[in-house]
Parts: structure tokens; sequence; C-alpha cells
């Protein structure tokens, strides 16, 4: 239940992250932040909901991120109103990085190290089922 409700608001973010990056700028929330900051916060959190949503997958976490961020920055290129920035990527990039390290380093300092455990697949879980 819990790995659901993170997967959720992962996804729900990433979501308003595409949004924000690539709706007209008069969408744009302002927290009166310098841009960078917002762009490294706002990522930070995504990385790690995506993280605590997908605890045994961090590499392919961070590679999701890292090609969506370069996407939705990319987009940015279609309307005439917005522009985008390599330094943008850079900061969200970083940002995405230090939120699902965030969330490794509390894991396993809490013992909460889910990246050892076995994964089950269907096919498994079934020949346990029989065997018993």
């Amino acid at each position: 239940m819990r790995s659901t409700v993170f997967r959720v608001l992962a996804w729900g973010l990433l979501l308003a992250i595409f949004v924000f990056t690539d709706a007209p700028i008069m969408f744009r929330p302002e927290t009166h932040l310098p841009p960078n900051v917002e762009r490294f916060a706002a990522l930070c959190v995504v990385g790690a909901a995506f993280a605590l949503a997908y605890p045994r997958r961090l590499p392919l976490v961070f590679c999701l991120l890292f090609c969506a961020i370069g996407i939705f920055e990319l987009l940015q290129l279609i309307p005439s109103s917005r522009h985008a920035h390599i330094e943008d990527v850079f900061f969200k990039d970083a940002g995405a990085l230090v939120g699902i390290s965030i969330v490794y380093v509390i894991g396993k300092i809490g013992g909460g190290d889910r990246s050892k455990a076995p994964i089950q697949t269907d096919r498994m879980k079934a020949t346990v089922e029989r065997e018993t």
C-alpha cells in the first residue's frame, strides 16, 4: 500500500514538473527564490519520491529522471515564449540525484536496505505456492 502511494505521488510530481517546465511561463509558480534553487529543490523532492516508490531500482530511477528532465527541457524549444538552457538541466539533474541519494542514505542508516532483498516475480511466487 505504501509503495502505491509513493508511486502515485512520484508520477504526479513528475507530471507537475512537466507542466511547470513546458506550460506558458504565466502558469509557473513563483517562490521568490532564485530559479536554480527552485529547480534543484523541486527535482530533489521528485527524486526522493521516486526513490521511495522504487527503492530497489535506484539506478533506473535516476536514468528515467535524467531522460525526462532532458526531454522536458528540449520541449521548451517548441513554444516561442519559453527557452531551454543546459544549465537548467544540470540543476534539475543534480536535484534529482540528491533526492535519490538522501533516500538511499537514510535507508542504509535506518536499516531499511531493501536493495539486497530478493525480487520475487509472479513465476517465483507461483512456484513457491505449488511447493507448499
